[in-house]
């Protein structure tokens, strides 16, 4: 079970956050929405997740229940989870404390050096 003072990093092992301090900042991230082109609310997926209770998104979001789990970068940008956390703040739903998955991304490889 996770508790608030928890956090998932993208590799699935749990670590207290107050352990990590640059963890300390993207728990609280307010979570912001960066697939909406085309708008959302058109998609079949929209359309599925809106036949849901919010209780049902809210437990396809958390991790170690949904599949697909909330996850985030550090800024709070959604990685995973842009539908559903749509839907349940146009339902009035404060998403902004519920659990994450923190997704860091791979480095930018640098480039090679040309072949003689």
């Amino acid at each position: 079970m996770l508790h608030q003072a928890d956090c998932i990093v993208c590799d699935g092992t749990l670590e207290a956050h107050s352990i990590i301090p640059e963890f300390d900042d993207w728990m609280h991230a307010p979570l912001r929405v960066i697939h909406n082109e085309p708008p959302l609310q058109q998609s079949a997926s929209y359309k599925e997740w809106s036949k849901k209770s919010n209780q049902e998104i809210i437990d396809s979001l958390t991790p170690g229940k949904g599949e697909n789990p909330l996850t985030t970068y550090r800024d709070g940008g959604i990685a995973q989870g842009n539908t559903r956390i749509t839907i349940l703040q146009e339902r009035g739903v404060d998403v902004n404390g519920l659990p994450r998955v923190l997704r860091i991304p791979e480095p930018i490889p640098e480039p090679f050096d040309p072949i003689p």
